[in-house]
């Protein structure tokens, strides 16, 4: 299976691959997806793949995947300049949540062989009103929001070889979404959330702990910036959708077992883990 990613990027390069459509790399993205493979990477199949282009393929792929699904909310990555900076990035980065990935605590994650699945322990926002156009400062932003959840995020490692895989690749193919698990939302009071503390835990033992510059950062412009990069490239957001900023804890693989993932505030989420 490794070497199928790059058997579709000479056949992309035989047919001149910098000047591919967005279509062609949703193809490529399928017939991997399809047969449970690694994605070929997308610098690679288009050279000089920069971020404009990037969301061109992930449209693409979510128009494709709308056709019989429906966007359940958006994530963020890199939502801290350090986190920016280490990525050779200069801004956040936005995927799609879809809504057939959305599960409820105390399920079971089937695990598949072959295929990495990583836990992520988040703060989801959920909008009560329809958002129509990027908010032009916080206080606007926040008159959309009532309440906010834990959620626990279960993306998936979609490359053969993460390590060679830029921003830009974790762009165009949705930035590895895949499930989520909601917790109990519990109404926002004034101000942001505020010394949160975070952890994963399997089995009694913890897996992953909170991040100070993650659990500190400015949630509400973290939020800003992802409510307004969905809005820009997705167009108006109804009601009830669900926006994650960035992980508090380092994403732990996920194996057979039970975890809890607990944020301070919040009710526990449970979740299992099964071959």
């Amino acid at each position: 299976m490794r070497a199928f990613p790059y058997l579709l990027c000479a056949a992309f390069l035989a047919c001149g691959c910098a000047t591919a459509s967005a279509q062609d790399y949703v193809a490529a993205h399928q017939v991997a997806a399809a047969r449970g493979g690694p994605l070929p990477i997308p610098h690679e199949v288009e050279p000089g793949l920069d971020t404009d282009r990037a969301y061109e393929i992930q449209k693409a792929i979510v128009a494709r995947r709308l056709q019989t699904d429906a966007i359940g909310g958006f994530k963020g990555g890199l939502p801290t300049r350090a986190a920016q900076i280490a990525a050779g990035a200069n801004e956040p980065m936005m995927g799609v949540l879809f809504e057939s990935g959305r599960r409820s605590t105390a399920v079971a994650i089937r695990l598949h062989s072959g295929v990495t699945t990583m836990a992520e322990v988040e703060l989801g926002f959920i909008n009560h009103l329809r958002i129509d156009k990027p908010a032009p400062d916080v206080e606007t932003l926040k008159s959309y929001f009532r309440t906010a959840t834990p959620v626990v995020e279960l993306p998936k490692v979609v490359f053969a070889d993460v390590a060679k895989a830029t921003t830009v690749d974790h762009i165009a193919t949705n930035v590895g979404s895949d499930l989520y698990i909601v917790g109990t939302p519990v109404r926002l009071r004034a101000g942001a959330p505020s010394a949160l503390q975070a952890q994963l835990e399997q089995g009694g033992v913890t897996v992953a702990e909170g991040r100070p510059a993650e659990l500190n950062k400015d949630h509400w412009a973290a939020l800003l910036w992802l409510v307004n990069k969905a809005v820009s490239e997705y167009g108006p957001v109804e009601p009830g959708r669900i926006f994650i900023t960035g992980s508090f804890t380092k994403a732990a693989p996920v194996a057979p077992g039970d975890y809890v993932a607990s944020l301070s505030g919040f009710a526990p989420v449970r979740f299992s883990g099964e071959q």
